[in-house]
């Protein structure tokens, strides 16, 4: 732990009440910064990523890298720096407005930085921390198919694996009918959180069929009644947008002349489908939904580490009794299946276990075991603390606790399924 960089700040009180600060502190904000896991750059709407929070953003890319692999995707990174033709040509230059970062070179020509590969966006009013910053990181997605029946199937195949990336994450979603907007298409479908504090989306849930729209389409003369019933009774609710999908068509291929050739030997237009998830903003937007307004709860898949141990206070009749156990303990768990590089050894000794247990509530670990008072008895035991449930604290002794995660299920399927022995 003393190896680990995760500086924790004391919010001021008041800050984040006054809607005029160059950003707005949401409930997610104040936690990722107050325990360390980003730290506002110099620029409003910019941050730094610490290691606990980049620890985080890699265990999600690597799920989204895993579902859209499993249905045939690959990947590549295009540049940050690009030219101002390619956008004029397909009449974005001027519809992303002054989103959009432009300059000149030293040559005077005409530049941006990519808001769609690297993700840099002048946002008017930076808030909300990782929601909505100038700065951020996406996964964007493009189909190309020789039909549009094709084009459809590799659509349907895009989102189920959008499906899958939320499932794992264990968070309550709706895919709603979304607007087409500036990008244009013939369909497009919304991937959200349910959010009513700092939710921009309105969704609309039919209370029949259960089928969703983003209210927007009430307001751009898209017809907003589902087409699988006929009910016009429906819920609606504030949501965070964290990905998008839309079928293109020709819209894009056209302009710039990408084409396959047929059996014939003629060119024709490729059939487009567009798709992104908003990496730092689920990161963000699932801590947002979760978490207490004191504590992160991260989804137990992307959490920076998955159990923190802590040991006695330096010079406390425990750290006597219990000597180098919080070390062998720790190196035991992390030889566990699916626990290497999981577990973190809190050796901040000067501390207390209670301000330590306070930091690693805050910090959001899913499970937390305390080297405490009955680890000095003749028969130690520990005890076990779950974020996801704070009412839930078991007293193990070494032999259960190892036990105990040793069943994957613990951490990946819930506590239910886990039988204890001697507890």
């Amino acid at each position: 732990m003393t190896g680990i960089f995760q500086p924790f700040v004391v919010t001021p009180h008041n800050q984040g009440k006054n809607e005029d600060a160059e950003y707005v502190l949401s409930r997610s904000q104040k936690l990722l910064i107050s325990s360390g896991m980003i730290s506002p750059a110099s620029s409003a709407g910019t941050f730094h990523l610490l290691p606990m929070l980049t620890r985080s953003l890699e265990k999600l890319t690597k799920i989204i890298d895993q579902e859209l692999k499993a249905v045939g995707c690959q990947k590549l990174t295009m540049p940050a720096l690009q030219d101002a033709s390619i956008w004029k040509s397909s009449g974005r230059w001027k519809g992303m407005g002054s989103e959009m970062l432009k300059f000149k070179d030293r040559l005077d020509r005409e530049c941006c930085l990519g808001p769609t590969t690297s993700k840099f966006r002048d946002e008017g009013k930076p808030k909300h921390g990782l929601l909505r910053a100038r700065e951020f990181m996406m996964n964007d997605l493009y189909t190309f198919d020789n039909s549009e029946a094709a084009a459809r199937e590799s659509y349907v195949a895009i989102c189920l694996a959008y499906d899958k990336i939320l499932r794992r994450l264990e968070l309550s979603y709706v895919k709603a009918k979304g607007s087409v907007g500036s990008m244009g298409g013939s369909e497009s479908h919304e991937f959200l959180l349910p959010c009513d504090t700092v939710g921009e989306d309105t969704v609309l849930v039919c209370q029949s069929c259960h089928a969703a729209i983003n209210a927007e389409l009430q307001s751009d003369g898209t017809e907003p009644s589902c087409q699988e019933c006929s009910s016009k009774n429906s819920t609606s609710g504030r949501a965070i947008e964290i990905a998008h999908a839309f079928l293109l068509d020709k819209k894009y291929s056209a302009q710039f002349s990408a084409e396959f050739t047929s059996p014939d030997g003629k060119p024709h237009p490729l059939q487009m489908g567009c798709f992104g998830i908003g990496v730092t903003r689920l990161i963000s937007a699932a801590v947002e939904v979760l978490s207490s307004s004191e504590e992160i709860r991260w989804p137990r898949a992307i959490a920076p580490y998955l159990v923190c141990v802590i040991s006695p206070k330096a010079g406390s009749k425990e750290a006597l009794a219990v000597g180098p156990l919080p070390e062998i303990l720790s190196q035991q768990l992390s030889e566990l299946p699916h626990m290497d590089d999981e577990i973190v050894l809190d050796d901040r000794q000067d501390l207390t276990i209670g301000k330590r247990l306070m930091d690693a509530k805050k910090s959001g670990y899913p499970a937390i075991v305390v080297i405490g008072k009955t680890a000095a008895e003749d028969v130690p035991k520990f005890e076990v603390r779950f974020r996801h449930d704070p009412n839930l604290v078991l007293s193990l002794t070494s032999s259960d606790l190892l036990d105990f995660f040793r069943a994957q299920e613990v951490l990946l399927s819930g506590i239910g399924t886990v039988a204890l022995r001697g507890s």
